[in-house]
């Protein structure tokens, strides 16, 4: 995970942003801005998602804008995660998109992902344009997907087979 997070990092080098290997700093601190709706605990989601495939914590000139992580579902197919920083998430879009898309880039070649998924809250204020600004295609409706019965967006970024 380390050489993805450096690979990562020497392609954002201009830009401001970098990544650091997720500790539990980063999740106490970002979890705070992720909902659960039920038994769920959200650290343990977290901790059992970053045993799923790689993550990292996204940082811009020093400040903390959120955790990403990438669950490989089955061979060529991953699914996407991420808590966001509420504080900051309008403040440093721009960042958000081009540390988050650049990782996302770099990790659906290098763990050999054809198809990469996104699962966003229909009532989400960022439920369109999020996703979009990634990379991702709307694909549908998943009707009481969420845990509480919340019906949720599901957006897929498709790599054709070399």
């Amino acid at each position: 995970m380390t050489d993805l997070i450096d690979t990562v990092n020497e392609k954002l080098a201009c830009t401001g942003c970098y990544f650091e290997p997720v500790t539990d700093w980063h999740i106490e601190r970002l979890t705070q801005w992720h909902q659960s709706f039920g038994p769920v605990d959200v650290k343990d989601t977290v901790q059992f998602n970053m045993e799923c495939g790689p993550s990292g914590a996204l940082y811009y000139n020093g400040k903390l804008l959120g955790i990403i992580g990438v669950i490989t579902l089955r061979p060529h197919v991953g699914e996407v995660w991420t808590i966001i920083d509420d504080s900051v998430k309008h403040k440093f879009k721009r960042q958000l998109v081009v540390g988050v898309r650049t990782a996302l880039d770099i990790a659906q070649i290098s763990m050999s992902l054809t198809r990469v998924q996104v699962a966003i809250e229909l009532d989400a204020d960022y439920s369109r344009s999020w996703p979009l600004a990634l990379g991702f295609t709307l694909e549908g409706v998943m009707r009481c997907f969420g845990s509480d019965g919340s019906d949720y967006l599901l957006y897929g970024r498709v790599k054709p087979w070399d």
